[in-house]
């Protein structure tokens, strides 16, 4: 019986193929590996905070809302309801068809997964809070791992604003972000990159500054804990941080340069080699989708870490209605409401019952 020998040398060359698609394949399987990390945390963050006791509505008070501030409130909750609705359909229309995910399609999927962050703001102490008069359900902020701030699960996540936010305006802000780029990049073509993409950073910022001024002197969201000489309107309900805007300009270039500049095959930095991988187009939309969603987690995190810093350093919270406190702090929570040079409550630390101010 004769045996059919394959080359020695055949063998080597096919072992030696295997291996280098295998390690020019690792950076896609990284982000994804790390996106996968954060999308089950939020899944678990989100789900626990669901399933529990502390998921039920926070109190606004006595305070009731100004004409203009009822009016922003349903054009956010229409706006930001139906932008969630269209997201929705959108993705699902792609995945019963079975299409390629578009470079939004993955910006919008991959920010989502962010999602659960969006309180961490406070995890030291409360430095940002919603209007409780919107349909809310309280936060999940006491499930994110290392929670600090004592009465975080009353700060009030509205409904319809989370439905829009990561999904829909964040992303909206990556695209004019990735408009400014291309625009210069047309236009001033000696610029580099590292100047193109800090004139686009410093575009981001004034943009995303503009608008939020606009929700917060709509009584969307307040900044009570702020630096004050280094915010806008200091030591009012409307006091805005300008280094705020700007430090989330920061994320945002970055996931915006992430998707301006692909590579022949149409992948992101994050997605390169995920063609050789040989998958089917469901598979490779989920590759894609964790692979940016761990590089946007970590863009956007670094704006968390560095408002937690500044956290510590924080003036004195402004007098604020009863639907921005929320019985986070103050009279009859237990906890002083933050102020310039004082100790920082822990949810280790007993209440204060006594207390009778904030």
């Amino acid at each position: 019986m004769v045996s059919e020998r394959v080359p020695i040398a055949m063998t080597n060359a096919t072992s030696t193929l295997s291996a280098s698609t295998a390690i020019e394949s690792r950076p896609v399987l990284w982000w994804a590996t790390l996106g996968a990390c954060f999308l089950v945390l939020q899944l678990w963050v989100l789900g626990s905070w669901m399933l529990s006791s502390r998921f039920v509505a926070s109190d606004p008070g006595p305070d009731t809302l100004s004409a203009v501030a009822v009016i922003m409130q349903w054009l956010i909750c229409l706006s930001f309801g139906i932008g969630g609705v269209w997201a929705v359909f959108n993705l699902g229309r792609s995945l019963l068809r079975g299409e390629r995910f578009s470079g939004f399609q993955v910006l919008m999927l991959g920010t989502w997964t962010a999602t659960w962050q969006d309180p961490t703001l406070n995890l030291f102490r409360p430095i940002f809070v919603y209007n409780s008069h919107y349909w809310n359900r309280g936060s999940w902020s006491e499930f994110v791992p290392f929670w600090m701030s004592p009465n975080g699960s009353k700060m009030p996540e509205p409904i319809f604003w989370q439905m829009g936010c990561y999904i829909i305006m964040q992303p909206q802000l990556v695209l004019f972000t990735m408009g400014v780029i291309y625009a210069l990049r047309r236009r001033c073509p000696q610029l580099g990159l590292a100047s193109t993409l800090l004139i686009a950073l410093v575009a981001c910022g004034a943009f995303n500054t503009l608008n939020e001024l606009v929700l917060v002197f709509g009584e969307v969201f307040a900044y009570p804990g702020v630096v004050h000489d280094w915010s806008l309107f200091p030591g009012t309900q409307y006091q805005y941080p300008v280094y705020e805007g700007f430090l989330w300009a920061i994320g945002t270039t970055a996931c915006a340069a992430l998707f301006c500049f692909p590579d022949a095959n149409g992948h992101t930095l994050v997605e390169r080699s995920i063609g050789k991988l040989q998958l089917s187009t469901r598979k490779e939309n989920l590759l894609r989708v964790l692979a940016a969603g761990g590089f946007i987690n970590i863009a956007l995190f670094f704006y968390i870490f560095c408002c937690l810093l500044i956290s510590t350093h924080i003036d004195t919270w402004p007098e604020l209605p009863s639907y921005f406190s929320s019985g986070i702090c103050g009279e009859g929570t237990g906890y002083p409401c933050p102020t310039k040079g004082a100790a920082i409550p822990t949810v280790q630390m007993a209440p204060d019952l006594n207390l009778s101010r904030p």
